[in-house]
């Protein structure tokens, strides 16, 4: 049985424990054969979630398939910088340099729907993710309390069509890290399973997080900060990562 962990408020980070306890990776979530399948809201999604431990796969020959469920375009309103026609057709690359920087190995398949808009095709994202998760040994979502409205509608989306193939579902957390983001809040004194990194997979996450230029530095245009703030960022930097199932 895994081991799980609870946080309490405020969220530490869960390092190692020194005392020689067991500490758990990817590996150990699964159980069956087939291809892992990981439901990215935006392009980045899955880098800063779950990125450490999509490089892990790949010593084992793992086949992933991410499924970018928008390209991200709206992520930088009333910017001639970042208009929605150059991120529209930026961050999908970002997303596939930084996956080549994990030496992921990963598919990806991109649903083209509106930045901001799932909610709106949940029931039919449903239906697109049941015959990719048919024969899949586990799909990872993003958390349904994880503060944006597309990652939450896209963690229930994952959840019950995952239900419908019976294959296992985790959710991974983004903004939940943060610590002075509102889902930070909501996750404290929930179980969740920390999946440590190895060395090699820690350091190759922190290169991929470099890889999206667009969303880590100011806009000049509009005077806002980066999406991806510094604070953000050393709470993704973590040499762990922590799903919930």
């Amino acid at each position: 049985m895994l081991a799980t962990h609870s946080f309490s408020r405020p969220i530490a980070p869960l390092l190692p424990d020194a005392s020689g306890a067991s500490v758990f990776d990817i590996h150990s979530l699964l159980t069956r054969p087939g291809r892992v399948v990981v439901i990215a809201p935006h392009p980045d999604d899955e880098v800063l979630g779950i990125g450490g431990s999509l490089a892990a796969l790949e010593a084992s020959g793992r086949e992933v398939l991410v499924v970018a469920v928008t390209d991200g375009a709206a992520s930088h309103p009333g910017s001639s910088l970042w208009s929605e026609e150059r991120l529209r057709w930026t961050r999908p690359l970002e997303s596939i340099e930084a996956l080549a920087r994990l030496n992921a190995g990963a598919q990806l398949l991109r649903l083209e729907i509106e930045d901001g808009c799932v909610e709106r095709y949940e029931t039919p994202l449903m239906h697109v993710l049941e015959p990719l998760l048919a024969s899949a040994a586990a799909v990872f979502c993003t958390w349904c309390h994880d503060g944006h409205p597309d990652h939450e509608a896209c963690g229930r989306a994952a959840i019950a069509a995952a239900s419908a193939c019976g294959v296992p579902c985790y959710e991974y957390v983004v903004w939940g890290m943060v610590e002075d983001h509102p889902a930070h809040v909501t996750l404290a004194g929930r179980v969740v399973r920390r999946l440590a990194l190895d060395a090699s997979s820690w350091q190759r996450k922190i290169h991929a997080i470099e890889a999206f230029d667009s969303q880590t530095h100011p806009d000049p245009t509009t005077g806002r900060t980066a999406v991806l703030t510094p604070a953000a960022l050393a709470c993704w930097r973590h040499p762990y990562e922590v799903v919930l199932a």
